[in-house]
């Protein structure tokens, strides 16, 4: 959260066109319908070269996830105890015939399967959430209906334009991806939701152009918009719940009355042609290896702190008591409030995915001009990073699966005074999961281990898949590592979950 992470996962998608056939000559009943009309019976429905090229295929789909979780540990102050997340979402997909007869091919593939079909479909979405938290010193609570995707695509030979509030995914590795850059992700809980989950669709213009072994790509996004984090106030936000201790610190009255009123001012770029965001993608197939090169020119979706209410300040990115305390040792308090902007980011990434047998290897490379990363003076420095991911996929006999993924971080304009960051960073993340009794329970670990820093993350889960009732589970969360950390700065948030996850 508090310096710009890869993300991973694919948006809702279309179905494929709809063949129509010709609305001017009168139609010849089929056999079918034929035998039907004999025998007195109803004819089947028709097929899609039968339908009206005015009648659209559409198919409506929805689901709610909801989860609550219980704290492990005796916090104090202000930590919550208890957390509550729920979500409900309805999408409509829809198609509307060719406008000649020979389908589209679906996204990812080499291209339309007929160089004169032509075809429209897209998505709409809305989605309804609420987050809230409860403990002895307070309560969070978040929540809004909000349009989710929101897309429409025309596919014609070998072109295909997609506008409108999508999802869109660069990149071929999983949990960490920093080629996968065009949308901005939800921070609310951190890590706790898994990649695809965190991602946000963005308003934006996308093109393809596929040739015969290779395809291009270009996007332009014409609103910025910010990653989703809580400054204050949460178990999760960037300060956690460093006012509160402000507050509880023996100062005068009137700098308690000032701290309290303490807030972040962020200065986001004006919708102007000037600000928009681009990219541009080319991706070709070599034997058996899927390879990938892109360009974004955008903005680092992390806040920028390039202003604070301190001055003087040193702490140590635990933001407890004793940083509190640390105000007495020198530092100032302004009267000003945190004050954020959005730097202008160039990323250059590359790609690259092949399988062998049982196991699939995949990588990313990518160098990021100017991330924003968090001091101990509650200022953002900002620096070049390069990062580079490489994973192994293994799927095994008897419903084994196993995914490993090795990442390297460097920071090349780094201070020692950057928190929860080293100019080297190497982790190694992953998932282990089992399939039992024919899929219907599924036991799985997804994990995070720092190998520079020693802070760690575990996410054991089992699930019982049922047809009728959905998806339950049952699982936790378990953050570990010294305070000065980046997952060390979440131990006291380890919990385990119930959940229920239902699609109709």
């Amino acid at each position: 959260m508090l310096a710009a992470t890869g993300a991973t996962g694919n948006g809702a998608t279309g179905d494929g066109a709809i063949v129509k056939g010709s609305a001017a000559a009168p139609r010849t009943p089929s056999a079918a319908e034929s035998v039907a009309k004999i025998s007195g019976g109803q004819p089947p429905p028709r097929t899609a070269e039968e339908r009206s090229p005015l009648q659209p295929d559409i198919r409506l789909h929805g689901g709610i996830d909801a989860w609550g979780g219980l704290d492990l540990h005796e916090n104090a102050g202000r930590e919550h105890r208890r957390a509550g997340y729920g979500r409900f979402f309805v999408d409509s997909k829809f198609a509307w015939p060719s406008s000649r007869r020979g389908g589209a091919a679906g996204p990812g593939s080499a291209g339309p399967s007929a160089a004169t079909s032509s075809a429209w479909d897209g998505v709409l979405s809305v989605e309804a959430e609420a987050l809230s938290a409860a403990g002895s010193g307070g309560s969070y609570d978040d929540g809004d209906l909000d349009l989710f995707e929101a897309w429409l695509r025309w596919r014609r030979g070998s072109w295909e334009v997609t506008a409108g509030r999508q999802l869109v995914r660069w990149g071929k590795t999983d949990q960490i991806s920093p080629v996968d850059v065009l949308n901005p992700q939800d921070f609310r809980l951190f890590i706790v939701p898994e990649l695809e989950e965190r991602k946000t669709p963005a308003w934006m213009l996308r093109a393809r152009r596929f040739f015969s072994t290779w395809s291009v790509e270009g996007v332009f996004i014409p609103f910025f918009e910010p990653a989703e984090v809580d400054y204050f106030d949460s178990d999760w936000a960037i300060f956690r719940h460093f006012r509160e201790q402000l507050l509880a610190a023996p100062l005068p009255p009137a700098a308690h009355g000032a701290i309290a009123g303490i807030d972040v001012v962020e200065h986001e770029p004006a919708n102007t042609l000037k600000n928009s965001q681009y990219g541009l993608r080319l991706e070709t197939t070599v034997g058996d290896v899927d390879l990938a090169a892109s360009y974004f020119s955008g903005r680092d979706r992390q806040p920028f702190f390039y202003r604070a209410p301190f001055s003087g300040l040193r702490v140590s990115g635990s933001f407890d008591a004793a940083d509190a305390a640390s105000l007495f040792g020198g530092a100032a308090f302004t009267g000003d409030d945190f004050h954020v902007s959005y730097r202008r980011d160039h990323v250059v990434g590359l790609e690259f995915e092949t399988t062998t047998g049982l196991f699939g290897l995949r990588g990313e490379a990518a160098w990021a001009r100017r991330r924003a990363f968090l001091t101990d003076a509650l200022r953002s420095r900002a620096s070049p990073v390069w990062q580079g991911v490489l994973g192994l996929d293994y799927l095994g006999v008897n419903d084994w699966y196993l995914n490993v993924q090795v990442s390297h971080q460097y920071l090349d304009d780094y201070s020692d005074r950057i928190l929860y960051f080293r100019r080297h960073n190497s982790a190694v993340n992953g998932e282990l999961r089992r399939e039992f009794a024919h899929g219907t329970w599924i036991a799985d670990l997804r994990w995070f281990l720092s190998l520079t820093d020693g802070g760690s993350y575990w996410h054991p889960r089992l699930t019982r898949a049922t047809r009728m009732l959905g998806d339950i589970s049952l699982g936790g969360h378990v953050f570990g590592g010294a305070e000065d950390t980046l997952m060390g700065f979440y131990d006291a948030n380890d919990f385990i979950y119930l959940r229920w996850k239902y699609s109709f």
